[in-house]
């Protein structure tokens, strides 16, 4: 086989993580009290429900040397992700890469414990939590240091109870899950939710539509890459037909065959290489802007449910309003319900209508206000998240093309190489 320009220097077995990452340095003074936070490995275990895959974390604190090692499985990385998402909901939390493969141009990451499948999930989980420390709302959560540094990070999943006090945090009780929140965000649009802010409206708008377009880009690749696929099989049947050609005497075309058969062959092994660079450096980090599209939609969707409280909240002053107003009348309520009703007894039942109306409107008041410091907090995230989107695609075309001209260039070396066999050969 000749040599392979889309191997990575890890070898073929082996991802090289400055090929999947953005950055490949470790983070350095990422925030808090952390100052390093690598995923560098992964081991499959076994348990009484099957086997499974962990990921080893380390770590280090900042002004120590000592590193700290824990090893969690999908299902903490999952949990995480749940947990920051509903409790930092003005920030888009990064995305964590799919659970099950649905975007596949080769055979490569078959199942789940395919190794370089597994690898890539690896330079993925790496890639989540270095943003979550470099974000800068994310990383004051205590619990992504706890995760990262504590074999029981879970006793740290904790919330506010309804009294104030501190409670243990269950999943169950908030939709959380990203897939989840965007598709609810969906359905409650095509249901004929309430119409949501401008602002709201024209980003859901866009997200909806850069994750459709997405979806066909995917669609166009995965017909792209098959026909190539198909072309580098048919280019090795040529190249076993002519290694197999008959000889007829002695000709110089007796060695040709052989030097064309090999240069056919070259040809064909570029296939499958090709087809995991396209999946690396076009197929992966196009899903994960579509999962970037569905964290944005988690935002979308905390905001709206604070708009329609606020709503709740005003529906509720003016029947109130008109709960007292109708009170305040000498006759009271209606006519027949004076009679049983005192002027003492009316004027008690006004002053707790007042005061519930005084906790109504007080309550309407901190919403308008926390409503709009995460309406602010929103649209700096979004921005950020935008200006990094139109990035990410942008480099993901250039890496696209940067393959696909290396394969072109590499392909013509050897179709002008063959050229060269047959004009020595005498037959052209």
């Amino acid at each position: 086989m000749a040599e392979d320009p889309f191997l990575d220097s890890a070898g073929a077995g082996k991802i090289a993580p400055s090929s999947l990452s953005m950055d490949s340095k470790d983070m350095e003074a990422i925030g808090t009290t952390t100052s390093m936070v690598r995923v560098t490995e992964y081991d499959r275990r076994q348990s009484p429900n099957g086997d499974f895959v962990a990921f080893k974390i380390e770590s280090k604190m900042s002004g120590s040397d000592e590193i700290l090692v824990v090893w969690r499985r999908y299902s903490d990385f999952e949990l995480l992700r749940q947990y920051l998402v509903a409790t930092v909901p003005s920030a888009v939390v990064p995305p964590i890469p799919e659970k099950t493969i649905n975007f596949k141009l080769s055979k490569m990451g078959a199942d789940k414990f395919d190794p370089l499948f597994l690898n890539k999930r690896q330079v993925a989980f790496h890639r989540f939590l270095r943003r979550c420390f470099q974000h800068e709302t994310v990383n004051r959560a205590v619990i992504l240091e706890q995760f990262c540094q504590n074999q029981k990070w879970r006793q740290f999943l904790t919330t506010k109870g309804p009294d104030g006090s501190i409670v243990p945090w269950k999943p169950g009780n908030v939709n959380d899950a990203m897939v989840n929140s965007a598709e609810k965000f969906d359905l409650w649009r095509k249901r004929g939710g309430k119409a949501s802010q401008d602002d709201v409206d024209v980003e859901y708008h866009f997200c909806t539509d850069l994750r459709d377009n997405i979806a066909s880009l995917l669609a166009i690749h995965i017909k792209y890459a098959g026909a190539l696929q198909d072309l580098h099989v048919n280019l090795g049947e040529f190249g076993d037909t002519l290694s197999n050609m008959p000889k007829i005497g002695s000709t110089d075309l007796d060695p040709l065959y052989g030097k064309l058969g090999q240069h056919f062959d070259s040809l064909a092994d570029m296939g499958p290489e090709l087809l995991r660079r396209h999946e690396i450096c076009f197929g992966d980090p196009m899903k994960e802007v579509a999962m970037f599209t569905d964290a944005v939609k988690e935002v979308l969707l905390f905001q709206e449910r604070l708009r329609e409280g606020q709503e709740d909240v005003a529906a509720d002053i003016a029947a109130k309003e008109k709960s007292i107003e109708q009170w305040k009348r000498p006759e009271g309520v209606t006519g027949w319900f004076r009679s049983f009703n005192s002027k003492e007894t009316q004027a008690k039942k006004i002053d707790k209508e007042e005061e519930e109306l005084k906790q109504l409107n007080a309550m309407r008041d901190s919403m308008v206000t926390k409503k709009g410091i995460y309406d602010e907090k929103v649209r700096t995230e979004l921005e950020k998240v935008n200006r990094e989107r139109i990035a990410s695609i942008k480099e993901i075309i250039v890496e696209f093309a940067k393959t696909q001209r290396q394969y072109l260039q590499k392909s013509l070396a050897y179709w002008t190489e063959l050229v060269s066999a047959c004009n020595a050969a005498g037959r052209v």
